[in-house]
C-alpha cells in the first residue's frame, strides 16, 4: 500500500461495519462512516436503513414504511453492547439475517490507504472496552 491521504490522518468517526459470525477472524466490510458527534439513536436509525436496504424484501420494506414498529424490530432491531451484564453505549448492533449483522462504534486514527489499484482502504484504531469491575455495596 502507498502513503495515506494527508486529509484523512487522525480522524475520529462512528464506523458501521458488516460482521459475519461464520467468518473468523472478522473481516470488516465498511458500510458507512458517521460524524462522531452523532447520537447513538441517529446512528441506530442509519444502521437500520442500511440493513433494510440489503436484506429486506419489498413486502418487509412496505411493512416498515407503514409504521409497523414490530416489523422493524423483527427485521433489524438495534441493540447496545453488553459488558458483563452492563449496557455499553459504545457499541451498537443491528440485524438478524443468519449470522450477519451491522456493528457500529466510534473509532479513532482513521487513515485511508491506497492499495495497488488506487482504491481507498480504511484503517483505524478500535476503541478500548471499559473495565466494568465495579464494586457495588
Amino acid at each position: 500500500m502507498s502513503a495515506s491521504r494527508k486529509s484523512d490522518i487522525g480522524k475520529k468517526a462512528w464506523i458501521i461495519t458488516w460482521r459475519d459470525d461464520r467468518q473468523l477472524p472478522f473481516k470488516d466490510e465498511v458500510a458507512a462512516f458517521c460524524n462522531s458527534r452523532m447520537s447513538e439513536e441517529r446512528v441506530g436509525e442509519i444502521m437500520q436503513r442500511i440493513f433494510i436496504d440489503r436484506y429486506c424484501n419489498f413486502s418487509e420494506r412496505l411493512d416498515i414504511a407503514a409504521g409497523r414498529n414490530d416489523a422493524l424490530q423483527d427485521y433489524c432491531g438495534v441493540h447496545y453492547g453488553d459488558l458483563n451484564g452492563v449496557k455499553w453505549t459504545g457499541a451498537l448492533f443491528c440485524g438478524i439475517s443468519e449470522n450477519t449483522y451491522l456493528y457500529a462504534r466510534v473509532v479513532t486514527d482513521i487513515v485511508i490507504q491506497d492499495d495497488d489499484d488506487g482504491n481507498g482502504v480504511p484503517q483505524w484504531t478500535e476503541p478500548s472496552k471499559p473495565d466494568v469491575k465495579w464494586d457495588v455495596q
